[in-house]
Order: structure tokens, then C-alpha cells, then sequence
């Protein structure tokens, strides 16, 4: 069994590379995957890696439809005028 990775705040903040504070208002509105031990937050690597990889399709999606509905077309339309 793999055993899995437990980051720091300071581990995950130069990860995003973001402020601690960010960071911090995350983790307590629950954005990002975090739990905490004692008074510390500790950040799971994969959970993290997870997290980045969703926020990133989540991302291209907005920007797909943003862009679409600037042109008036639908993203459908778009793909099929793609090359």
C-alpha cells in the first residue's frame, strides 16, 4: 500500500504558489481539500493534485462558454468551425 503524502501549509502554498493567507481563506470557506490537526492544516498531495486538475477543466469549460456566447455561437457550432 502506498503510503500517501501529507503537506504542510507552507508545502501547499509554494505548490500554487500562493500566499498563506489565500490559502488560508480557502481552506476555512472548505474550497480546498484540507484537514486540520490540532490547530494546523494539513493538505493530502493527490487530493491537492486532484483539486488543481478539476479547477483546471472547470476553468477551459467557463472560458469555452464565455467565448461562445461573445461570438453568439454555441460551443457546439465552435468545435464543428474548429480545424
Amino acid at each position: 500500500m502506498k503510503r500517501e503524502e501529507i503537506l504542510t501549509l507552507k508545502e501547499v502554498c509554494r505548490l500554487l504558489q500562493t500566499h498563506p493567507s489565500t490559502l488560508y481563506k480557502l481552506t476555512k470557506r472548505g474550497r480546498i481539500p484540507a484537514f486540520r490537526i490540532g490547530q494546523e492544516w494539513r493538505f493530502r498531495r493527490d487530493a491537492i493534485k486532484q483539486w488543481m486538475a478539476e479547477k483546471t477543466i472547470f476553468s477551459l469549460q467557463i472560458r469555452n462558454v464565455t467565448h461562445s456566447a461573445r461570438n453568439g455561437a454555441s460551443v457546439s457550432e465552435n468545435e464543428r468551425q474548429a480545424p
